[in-house]
């Protein structure tokens, strides 16, 4: 359900029970203990997220290496999530495989499967900023040594009209002479 409509829902249904219920003065109403509700599966892993945001690179390289190649949607998720941390193509499609194997995970919260979504994306993205960043660079380098180029011919088309001048001058100083 989308959140919108679950939060005006869930607003409605807070408005009539508290329409329905009588106001009991703070004096005589029983105590009650608020628990907890369990950490659910996406709090724990942005809590993950979190602490692998704050890895440093050897200790990211460390924990791949004990990691091993994932078999669950939790050593899935680590695994991702390590991988989108360095800064080379290779990891951002391990990542970006990893959270999108992730999604095929009935047992895991929808919200879990949307986190993974998120982040499969958000690899995908980088991965596409990259190539789109390698063709533009490309195309300037190409730019620039046709650019260089030109320069260059132009510098020889000034050299040989200075020389075509230079004797053009030359001539007419003679012809002025009487020399030719």
């Amino acid at each position: 359900m989308p959140r919108p409509l679950t939060f005006t829902l869930l607003l409605v249904a807070l408005v009539t029970a508290c329409a329905e219920q009588p106001v009991t003065p703070i004096a005589s109403r029983p105590k009650t203990t608020v628990i907890a509700a369990p950490s659910s599966g996406v709090d724990r892993w942005l809590s993950q997220y979190g602490e692998v945001k704050v890895m440093g690179r050897d200790e990211i390289v460390t924990a791949l290496l004990a990691t091993g190649r994932p078999s669950n949607s939790q050593q899935f998720y680590y695994f991702g999530l390590l991988n989108q941390e360095l800064t080379t193509l290779s990891n951002w499609t391990l990542a970006r495989d990893a959270f999108r194997q992730i999604q095929d995970d009935t047992e895991l919260s929808p919200e879990q499967r949307e986190l993974a979504s998120i982040l499969e994306r958000y690899n995908q993205t980088r991965l596409n900023d990259y190539e789109r960043q390698d063709s533009l660079q490309s195309q300037q380098d190409s730019t620039q040594s046709k650019l260089d180029n030109a320069l260059e011919e132009n510098a020889l088309l000034k050299q040989k009209i200075q020389a075509i001048t230079d004797l053009e001058t030359s001539i007419s100083t003679r012809e002025g002479e009487g020399v030719l």
